[in-house]
């Protein structure tokens, strides 16, 4: 087995049973939580766009010293646009 098809099969969402009571309440109780998420303080989220990701990234400064995950400001910076 490759490293992409465990990770995929790693990422994929657990299969609900509406039969099982424990199931159906966790899925209820996520949904809830998601649309909080969205909703919260009555706040209208848009998506993000592409540009404005880019503006964002662009006014980093060029820091060669990471953080806790390891990645540097100019390493994102190097990356090619999607």
């Amino acid at each position: 087995m490759s490293l992409y098809n465990y990770y995929k099969e790693q990422a994929k969402a657990p299969a609900i049973n509406e039969n099982n009571p424990l199931d159906c309440l966790i899925e209820n109780e996520y949904n809830q939580i998601q649309n909080n998420i969205f909703t919260t303080a009555g706040v209208n989220q848009n998506p993000v766009s592409l540009s404005e990701i880019v503006k964002f990234i662009k006014r980093w400064k060029n820091k060669r010293s990471s953080r806790y995950d390891q990645v540097f400001n100019h390493m994102i910076k190097l990356l090619p646009r999607a």
